[in-house]
């Protein structure tokens, strides 16, 4: 069961087998032996789908238990047997059974250092938002900590409805962006007002404060002792993209020697997403920094910017190594689009609000794309470059930004410089 946690449930089965083969042997080829070890062993195996609840444990030892109790009335009930050394019998079969659980986990805390993989105990343990270095995210920057609970809801979803580990992806979203907490000011949801500290700096520091951001993360969660697995939603969340606005500052303040402006100074230095997990939240970072900066009030517009956020990183290929297929994006996106249908639902008119309903309806303090006049699919200057330095012929990006906390709410979006994630 310990192998089924570690790698999965095909090779466990084969495992158990062969040891069962092995145990018939060395017992005087007891076909008891065999059948024991391997019945009880591959109904805990094929019990055991949900690795990432500790109920889950249990109830495969439980079912281990009862088929070791089968297996030993087989060959033990009859006219002539022994039912009290039966009795006993049974007795440690059943425990033999029950101890899975408790021996499972233990074993798995010494194998997770060796290995490099994670425990569902360990899961637990990172999840809990009192966990020190989210307290610390929440302190320092407040305007991440809740993009980033926003991520983990819309990841989790995702991830449920293409059977990846959502357990695991939520709790990578939860640190994906903790490198924000060394400069939380350089970053769009932490800033106050309608200033913003890249106003005094040249668009080469600006991006190497935005880009340092994914390797501080990482420098932080190794800092922490945070699982090797945890820090790969840090490395990758923004695959290797470049950053369009200060790419784009480049070139116009160099003028004629625009095309010289080197393109590796403005990419992220992390890498794509190799795995499923980390793919999802990627692509649910994307969704939730966009659609907070659109508010989006119709499903139509939720469709159309879901589907363009992952389209992008399509042609772009940041997906390529992720492992997901074409039927878990459809799936991916079906995700996104209800839970965001969720959080941005258009209000409905009762007696002593309709002139919040209609200031929201007019643009005012909502943000769609249609009141605004303004759609993703047509602004190059608020996407992200893809790795060869051109634009996606349908591209928008988690980049772009709505109003600032404490910003007047009727600023057009065009005008407002990107979201730096």
């Amino acid at each position: 069961m310990l192998l089924t946690v570690i790698v999965d449930a095909r090779l466990s089965v084969m495992v158990a087998m062969v040891v069962a083969i092995m145990v018939g042997f060395m017992s005087n080829n007891s076909l008891e032996a065999s059948m024991y070890t391997a019945v009880g062993g591959i109904l805990a195996i094929l019990t055991l789908r949900d690795t990432q609840r500790f109920y889950a444990f249990f109830r495969a030892g439980m079912i281990s238990a009862v088929g070791n109790i089968l297996v030993l009335l087989l060959f033990h009930l009859g006219p002539n047997a022994d039912l009290p050394n039966l009795g006993v019998l049974l007795f440690y079969g059943f425990i033999n059974g029950a101890l899975i659980a408790p021996v499972v986990t233990i074993a798995g805390f010494f194998f997770v250092g060796l290995l490099g993989v994670i425990t569902v105990v360990q899961l637990q343990d990172l999840s809990r938002l009192d966990h020190p270095l989210l307290k610390e995210l929440l302190r320092k920057a407040p305007g991440t900590y809740h993009h980033s609970i926003m991520v983990a809801n819309l990841a989790e979803q995702a991830a449920e409805r293409v059977d990846a580990n959502s357990t695991l992806v939520r709790v990578g979203a939860f640190y994906h962006d903790i490198g924000k907490m060394n400069r939380p000011s350089f970053f769009t949801e932490n800033q106050e007002g309608a200033s913003t500290p890249h106003e005094t700096l040249d668009p080469y520091s600006s991006a190497r404060i935005i880009l340092a951001h994914v390797p501080e993360g990482v420098d932080l969660a190794r800092k922490y002792r945070i699982p090797n697995r945890i820090q790969d939603f840090i490395a990758e969340h923004h695959g290797d993209r470049i950053v369009k606005m200060f790419y784009e500052k480049a070139r116009a303040a160099a003028g004629a020697a625009a095309d010289e402006v080197d393109l590796d100074l403005f990419r992220y230095k992390g890498r794509r997403p190799r795995s499923r997990e980390t793919g999802i939240v990627l692509l649910a970072d994307t969704v939730e920094a966009a659609s907070s900066a659109v508010r989006p009030s119709t499903a139509e517009e939720i469709e159309k910017l879901v589907n363009s956020l992952v389209d992008d990183h399509l042609k772009e290929g940041q997906l390529d190594d992720s492992e997901l297929t074409m039927g878990d994006l459809k799936q991916i996106r079906a995700s996104f689009i209800e839970t965001l249908k969720g959080r941005f639902h258009v209000r409905v008119r009762y007696p002593g609000n309709e002139e919040l309903v209609g200031r929201e309806e007019s643009g005012v303090g909502g943000g769609s794309l249609a009141d605004h006049s303004f759609s993703f699919l047509e602004t190059s200057s608020l996407t992200t470059l893809a790795p060869d330095g051109k634009n996606p012929p349908q591209c928008a990006s988690a980049h772009s930004m709505g109003p600032r906390r404490g910003a007047p709410s009727e600023v057009d979006p065009r005008c407002s410089p990107p979201r730096l994630n």
